[in-house]
Order: structure tokens, then sequence, then C-alpha cells
């Protein structure tokens, strides 16, 4: 039986790394897609208000992208930043606020959003700049909400104007999106499962004849039924 078992284990072992053999990730990479580009929408959408919703600013992503990291570029010119209200609702309906102003905390002065990023990993907040808004900054709440889901779809601006008297437009809306990419598989060979059942009916014949010798020497000759002669 002892020696069934080592033949057993090295077939088996020669089949188990034929089927593990083949290809194997060898890890990831992130991909960067910008996504948008120029507008031109008033900020209200009615020409004669002076407070009111733009129309939405809408551009969709045409791949199917599990994204890992999301980013909100934008340029708008308006009188008075302090009056517009930001958001950033993805294609699952999930909605980030990019910016706000609380009257609350206090009025500023100040015009324009000049080329600015929304990045969670800014060194500061939108919450403690002032206009004009130019660079990066975290916005008011996280992007990481998107981190995980698929980036194909609609993707939509949405700007409220708050106050009366001023007015501005949307010039550009651009979405840099971050997904993990797959690198091409790595092709790991195994050794040959026949030559490994070979081996280990090799190593089985040795076992068979380190079994047996033992068992001839030290065993006890047969009988044969004749009784040793008297001595005299």
């Amino acid at each position: 039986m002892r020696v069934r078992k080592y033949i057993c284990l090295h077939v088996v072992a020669g089949l188990a790394l034929t089927i593990m053999s083949g290809p194997v990730l060898g890890g990831s990479t992130n991909t960067i897609y910008v996504y948008g580009g120029s507008f031109s929408q008033n900020i209200p959408a009615d020409a004669d208000a002076t407070r009111g919703w733009m129309e939405d600013a809408v551009l969709t992503v045409p791949d199917h992208l599990i994204m890992c990291d999301v980013d909100v570029f934008l340029s708008i010119r308006h009188t008075a930043a302090f009056d517009l209200q930001l958001f950033l609702v993805g294609p699952s309906g999930d909605a980030v606020t990019l910016n706000t102003s609380d009257p609350f905390d206090g009025y500023y002065e100040g015009a324009d959003y000049i080329a600015t990023t929304f990045d969670d990993e800014a060194d500061a907040g939108i919450a403690d700049a002032r206009p004009p808004f130019e660079g990066s900054f975290q916005p008011r709440d996280s992007l990481t909400i998107f981190d995980g889901q698929d980036a194909y779809g609609p993707w939509r601006l949405v700007v409220y104007d708050a106050y009366y008297l001023d007015t501005g437009h949307l010039e550009s809306f651009v979405l840099r999106v971050a997904a993990s990419v797959p690198e091409d598989p790595i092709s790991v060979p195994a050794p040959p499962a026949v030559g490994l059942a070979f081996l280990g009916l090799a190593m089985a014949s040795r076992l068979r004849a380190k079994a047996v010798r033992p068992v001839l020497r030290t065993g006890r000759r047969p009988s044969r039924g004749l009784s040793a002669p008297a001595s005299s």
C-alpha cells in the first residue's frame, strides 16, 4: 500500500501542474481617460433672469470602465462666484456637491472659476478658497462615491444661480477618469504531467526494492518439513 501511495501522489501532482499552467495576470495599471470639452451655456438658462438653473451640461462616456478615481475640470465666467451651486451627477444617479456657498458662513466677493479642477487628492479644499477659483481643490463632497462604479453613460454638471443681479456662462466641462486595466496575461509553463508520472513510477520501484530487501535479510528461512539430523 505504501508504494501505491507514492505512485498516486506523483501522478496527481503532474495532472495538477498541467491544469494550473496557463495564463496568469501579472497585475494591473491605472489608465487615464478624458471626456468632455467646450460648452457655451448661460447661467441661468433664461436670458431674461438673473436667478435660476443653468441647462444641465451633459457629457457621455462611451466606454465601460470600472473607476478608481474621478476628477472634474471646469471653467465658468460669472460675475459673482458666491451665487453658484455646483453639482456632479453620475450615470448611477449619485450626486456630489462640488461647491456651494452658505450666507451664514459669510459672504465673499469675486468672480469666476478659471480652469478649476475638483480633485480629492488636492492640497486645499474649495471651502477654504476664494475666487477666482483657479487650480486644484478638494470638492465639498468626496468624489470617491463613484469608485468601483461603471463610468459608462451620461454625466451631468448641474449649476444653480441662487441669487439675483449677477449672470455668467459655462465655458468648459471635462471629466478625467482613472480606471484599473489588467496587464497582459503571463503564461507560466508547468512540467509535463507524463514526465512526473514516470518519475513517480521510478521512485515507487526504488521504494519497493528497499521494502523487500530487509525481509529477505532478516526473515526466517521456510521449513521444508525435514528435521535436522540428530547429533551423535
